[in-house]
C-alpha cells in the first residue's frame, strides 16, 4: 500500500514532504494615538545618540509590539536604504500598523521634540559655543552615545540567534565596512546577492536531503 495515501482515499504527504509554512504572528492592536505617543516619548527621551536602541527598548522590550526578529528585519531594511536608520525604522513601524499615514505620524512624532530642542540649541551654540565647558559637555554626550550604540548592537547580536551562514555574512560585512573602509553601497551590492545565494543553497540542501 502506498504510504502517501490515507484510508479515506485522500492522498497525504509522506514523512519527508515539506511542511506548510507557519502562519505569521498577528500584529497587536496599536492605535494611532499609541503610535504617536510612543514615538513622541522616544524622541523626547533619547539622549546622547543611539535612537535605534531606544526604539528597540520601547517597541520590543516594553510594549512588545514587535518581536526581536521583526525588529531586526526592520533594522536590516532601514540600513539597506538611504537615510538615517531612525527615520527609516519609524517609516517601517508606522507602516506596519497604519500604512502610509502611520509612517507619517511616526516620523513626525519622533522628531518634533528634537527639532524644537535643536532649534533652541542652535541659537545658544551661536552665542556660547566657544566656551570650554560647553564643548566638554558635548564631548561627554558623544561618548555616551557611542557607548549606547555599542551596547545596543551587542544586545541585538545576542538576541538574534544567527545561524552559521548569517554569522559568516556578519563577519564579512564587518571586515568590509569596519576594517577595509569600503563604501556601504558597494559592500551591499556584493554581500546582498551572496547572502541570498547562500540562503537558497542552504534551503535546497535541507529540502533535497535523504528520503
Amino acid at each position: 500500500m502506498n504510504g502517501g495515501a490515507a484510508k479515506d482515499g485522500i492522498p497525504h504527504g509522506g514523512p519527508h514532504d515539506e511542511k506548510p509554512a507557519a502562519p505569521l504572528p498577528r500584529s497587536p492592536a496599536v492605535s494611532m494615538r499609541d503610535l504617536a505617543e510612543t514615538f513622541l516619548l522616544v524622541g523626547a527621551t533619547s539622549f546622547g545618540g543611539g535612537l535605534t536602541g531606544y526604539l528597540r527598548r520601547a517597541l520590543v522590550v516594553e510594549r512588545r509590539w514587535l518581536s526581536e526578529e521583526e525588529f531586526l528585519r526592520g533594522l536590516s531594511i532601514a540600513q539597506a536604504v538611504p537615510g538615517p536608520n531612525a527615520v527609516n525604522l519609524a517609516v517601517f513601524v508606522g507602516h506596519r500598523f497604519h500604512g502610509v499615514v502611520g509612517s507619517l505620524v511616526a516620523v513626525g512624532s519622533v522628531f518634533v521634540v528634537p527639532l524644537a530642542a535643536l532649534s533652541l540649541l542652535a541659537v545658544g551654540w551661536a552665542r556660547w559655543g566657544a566656551v570650554p565647558s560647553v564643548a566638554g559637555a558635548l564631548g561627554a554626550l558623544a561618548a555616551f552615545g557611542a557607548a549606547l550604540m555599542a551596547s545596543t548592537g551587542i544586545e541585538m547580536f545576542r538576541a538574534a540567534k544567527f545561524r552559521r551562514t548569517e554569522l559568516v555574512i556578519a563577519a564579512v560585512s564587518f571586515a568590509a565596512v569596519g576594517v577595509l573602509r569600503l563604501p556601504v553601497p558597494a559592500a551591499l551590492a556584493v554581500l546582498l546577492p551572496l547572502s541570498i545565494w547562500l540562503q537558497r543553497s542552504g534551503s535546497a540542501r535541507i529540502s533535497g536531503g535523504p528520503r
